[in-house]
């Protein structure tokens, strides 16, 4: 429902003006509330520093009596013993006179001070004039001279010579002649605090003067204080007791018992401590409401632990005031608002009433009813009347535009129009667009030909996007997609919104090549095409390899509009390349293999045979002429070399089958442990030539579903290997653990190790690898990656671990025999 314009005004207004009259009323009800409690605060501040002034002059007056000791007493520590005891006296009993309040006045010597004789570094007097039942009692003590109490107020003040003041304590009664802090109160009910001054002669600690005073007389100013109904006030110690509050049963209680729900108690203690001004709210437990309590400090002599003095005031109280303003002005405002609507009231209808008018007219040009509109009537003698003559002026000169727009719409082009004034702006627009016309109908007729053959050549263009099996993909100048063809869906498998939805909408976000962005920026600066590789996942997680042309379409004035990229698949190609490297790959393996097989054969396979040639040969000579123990040297070298030939050859033969695949594999279930220890026993003589001792840790039972002929190989070539590269008088540790579903099987011995170089070329048939062993015996490698091959055939791995001088470690695994089903052995690894 729309509303009228009076309606709107009277609503706008007076909503302007009640949120005006809101803000004011807030800020000022806001502000006066502030001030309020400030100025609260200030009157509970001011009070608390008057009294804290009060108790300040009245405890530096007492200072002052201890200072005039401490002067007096410097002045004749050097007298005669009898003359300074009775100044001693003489000073204690004036200043008692003077002050009857005084619980105990005193003064203490460093025996050092007044006695050039004494020697030690610790030792005191102490001359104390106190009250006893109405008396004044005199007493001396002579203190610390066998060991120091380091733990007195004494020893502080005299390792830190300064004024000083006991926190508050209670006595009412004491033993006979006793210091209050040195020893036991017999009651308590007279809060008192000690006041004391060192004795100082430059820069050296005589002794000290002081006096116990009661803290009654503070209790009676506290008490006075009240400067709002129901407020109170406190005095709080450096440690936090309170000395005075108006219930007695708080005093000599810590400040966290006054206010136990204060969460911030340990920063109202520190600021008490370090002598801050201190404002914060909390509970009262004795007025049983919230309240505002501001703490002064006040600073007693020249001590550094300073009191504090508290006010506190009901919340409520405070704000009582504050709340009567709040009122007050609330009241006056809503008269104002209701005076001031009235006041809108009667202006907003004396102005609407002629717009409501001129509305009705302008309704009926905006529905082209111009022929029967009437003129307005209003003589008002202000802006309304000329209002009114301008819209009337407006009429007819709208009939005379809608004239001569029916007779352009008719097609008459020659149709004349008069200009109501220079600046009828609507007149002539329509003379121009009459000369429009005439020129875009001439225009039309030169150019439909051209369109023709335009719109010929756009739809050869498309077939051939469409038709096309390459990916097309139109972009904006910024490489945002606008466009995709059926090879784009066909290639990627997505549709353009597919294709934005799951990669992005920019050519940047969405492509696979890290250099995008250089190869969009080069094809914009240089405004060229640019061509370029890469690869695409398809919606099914295809990898596509394509070839891609990205070029700009620039306007007449040479600037981009857009961006055209045509991918071609080349997946095939690429395909083809790998495979190719791939077949590279192998060749170079297969040809290292056989140049291996070709170097045993010529050199590992010739050398043996030499040595038999030479043997053989010298047999044949001087058989005759040779002892019984040459001829058996000469059979025994026969014998190994024939041996290490048959190892050699057993090797290379397995190797050749395992590379060809005609080596059988026939896995089963076989006991390790004992084809282990035959292995062992076959190898011992070869270890007892080196004096290398095989030792064993294998449990009771182990059983591995393996090819035995294959495992038997690996065991020998590995017992043999290590007999070989240890050295004379080591050891051989073969051990076997269970590892989850696999059985790990070790050998490891104390010999010669190998380098980092050494074990990167293990298991290698690519590169040679002949080592000597600890007695010189010769080594191809052949034997090792055997053993790799034939550990891999059942799904195992072997690995080594050596350093140079600290042996060889070398482990493999293979299946548990209880983990195995009646399965084939690959599917038993899957």
């Amino acid at each position: 429902m729309k509303l009228r314009i009076r309606s709107r005004m009277l609503l706008l207004v007076l909503t302007t003006t009640v949120i005006i009259y809101i803000s004011a009323i807030g800020y000022i009800s806001y502000t006066g509330r502030v001030r309020s409690v400030e100025d609260a605060l200030k009157i509970a501040n001011a009070y608390a520093t008057e009294s804290s002034n009060r108790i300040m002059a009245l405890m530096n007056a007492h200072f002052g009596t201890a200072r005039a000791m401490a002067q007096v007493l410097r002045s004749y520590r050097t007298m005669p013993v009898e003359q300074r005891l009775h100044l001693n006296n003489e000073i204690l009993r004036n200043v008692l006179d003077e002050n009857p309040e005084y619980i105990a006045v005193f003064i203490q010597w460093e025996i050092t001070a007044i006695d050039s004789r004494y020697t030690k570094p610790h030792g005191r007097i102490r001359h104390t004039l106190y009250w006893s039942e109405g008396q004044q009692m005199f007493r001396t003590d002579t203190l610390d001279t066998e060991e120091e109490d380091r733990t007195s107020l004494y020893y502080r003040i005299k390792s830190n010579p300064q004024e000083s003041r006991h926190d508050p304590y209670y006595k009412s009664k004491i033993r006979e002649g006793a210091h209050p802090h040195e020893e036991q109160r017999l009651t308590t009910d007279v809060l008192e605090v000690t006041l004391i001054v060192p004795v100082m002669e430059t820069g050296r600690f005589l002794g000290l003067a002081g006096m116990d005073i009661p803290l009654t007389s503070f209790q009676e100013i506290i008490r006075d204080i009240r400067p709002f109904k129901d407020s109170y006030a406190f005095l709080v110690a450096h440690d936090g007791s309170i000395v005075s509050h108006p219930d007695s049963f708080m005093i000599n209680r810590n400040i966290h018992d006054l206010y136990p729900e204060k969460d911030q108690e340990s920063e109202v203690l520190e600021g008490i401590m370090e002598g801050r001004n201190l404002d914060f709210v909390t509970k009262d437990e004795r007025l049983k409401k919230d309240v505002h309590v501001t703490m002064v400090p006040l600073f007693l002599g020249r001590t550094r632990t300073p009191w504090s003095v508290g006010i506190v005031a009901p919340v409520n109280v405070i704000m009582r005031q504050a709340h009567e303003n709040q009122l007050i002005t609330l009241v006056s405002s809503l008269l104002g608002l209701l005076l001031l609507s009235i006041i809108i009231w009667i202006i907003a209808r004396n102005i609407t009433s002629p717009i409501e008018k001129t509305t009705v007219i302008l309704h009926e040009l905006a529905q082209g009813r111009i022929d029967s509109i009437r003129k307005l009537d209003i003589n008002t003698g202000d802006e309304t009347e000329e209002m009114a003559r301008s819209v009337n002026k407006l009429i007819d000169g709208l009939n005379s535009t809608a004239f001569f727009a029916r007779k352009i719409g008719e097609g008459n082009l020659r149709a004349e129009y008069t200009l109501l004034s220079d600046s009828d702006i609507l007149g002539q627009a329509l003379i121009g667009m009459r000369e429009s016309l005439r020129k875009s109908r001439d225009m039309i007729e030169r150019q439909s030909e051209k369109l023709m053959e335009i719109n010929r050549e756009l739809h050869r263009l498309s077939v051939v996007v469409r038709e096309t099996e390459n990916a097309v993909t139109i972009m904006d100048a910024e490489g945002n997609f606008e466009y995709a063809n059926e090879g784009f869906r066909k290639l990627y498998e997505y549709t353009l919104e597919e294709f934005i939805r799951d990669r992005g909408g920019n050519i940047i976000r969405a492509s696979m090549n890290s250099r995008i962005s250089d190869i969009l920026n080069e094809c914009r600066e240089k405004k060229a095409s640019v061509t370029y590789h890469g690869y695409q996942m398809t919606r099914s997680g295809k990898k596509v390899w394509f070839q891609s042309t990205l070029s700009p379409i620039l306007d007449s004035r040479g600037r981009i509009q857009q961006l055209v990229c045509i991918d071609s698949d080349i997946t095939r190609l690429k395909d083809a390349e790998e495979e190719i490297s791939r077949q590279r790959d192998d060749l170079a393996i297969l040809n290292a293999a056989k140049d291996k097989f070709f170097s045993i054969i010529s050199h590992d396979l010739k050398n043996p045979f030499s040595v038999l040639l030479s043997i053989t040969e010298s047999l044949a000579l001087n058989f005759d002429h040779l002892s019984n123990e040459e001829k058996k040297t000469a059979l025994k070298q026969i014998n190994e070399t024939v041996r290490l030939l048959y190892n050699l050859l057993e090797n290379l033969l397995k190797w050749s089958l395992t590379q060809t695949g005609k080596i059988q594999y026939k896995p089963e279930i076989i006991d390790l442990k004992k084809l282990i220890l035959i292995n062992i026993s076959i190898l011992a003589l070869n270890a007892e030539k080196k004096q290398i001792r095989i030792e064993s840790e294998l449990g009771k039972e182990l059983k591995a579903f393996a090819d035995k002929d294959m495992i038997d190989t690996v065991i020998r070539n590995l017992l043999t290997n290590a007999i070989k590269f240890n050295k004379p008088g080591g050891s051989i540790s073969m051990k076997a653990r269970r590892h989850n579903y696999w059985l790990e099987i070790s050998v490891e011995d104390t010999g010669i190790g190998l380098s980092g170089d050494d074990l990167g070329k293990l298991f290698r048939i690519d590169v040679k690898n002949k080592a000597i062993g600890s007695s010189k015996e010769k080594g191809t490698g052949l034997g090792l990656i055997l053993c790799k091959e034939f550990v891999e055939k059942h799904g195992g791995q072997m690995c080594v671990e050596s350093e140079p001088g600290k042996g060889s470690r070398f482990y493999f695994t293979l299946p548990l025999a209880e983990q195995v089903v009646d399965l084939p052995f690959d599917k038993q690894q899957e």
